[in-house]
């Protein structure tokens, strides 16, 4: 089952208000996943721990979580998935659009195992 974590570049406010208006959708923020203790910490690890937690990690981040999955991949490591942001699709600072396009990805891919799986997140109508 699909559930979120939020990496730090994206405001805390979007999995509170996203749980908030669709508590049918699982999201945490890494500024308070596991007592922000990931917050600032390698994407790796990050990638790693949320594996563990059966979280998918969402970000705007292509340019390094990219390789980054190349080499998980290559190296065997399993990680809990990506949704990938681009920021000309969803801009950052439009919260809501955000809230929006995340819950309706929620709805069409919820049942979908996450395991070493990766999207982009896409606009929303």
């Amino acid at each position: 089952m699909l559930r979120y974590l939020l990496d730090e570049h994206i405001s805390h406010v979007v999995a509170e208000q996203l749980s908030a208006g669709h508590p049918e959708v699982a999201a945490v923020s890494i500024h308070h996943w596991r007592g922000a203790k990931f917050r600032g910490r390698s994407d790796a690890l990050i990638l790693e721990a949320a594996a563990e937690d059966a979280l998918t990690l969402v970000t705007y981040d292509v340019r390094s979580i990219v390789p980054l999955l190349v080499r998980m991949g290559r190296d065997g490591a399993a990680h809990g998935g990506v949704i990938f942001v681009r920021g000309t699709v969803v801009p950052a600072q439009e919260i809501g659009l955000l809230i929006h396009c995340l819950a309706k990805f929620w709805e069409a891919h919820a049942s979908k195992d996450w395991t070493n799986r990766s999207a982009f997140l896409p606009r929303a109508s």
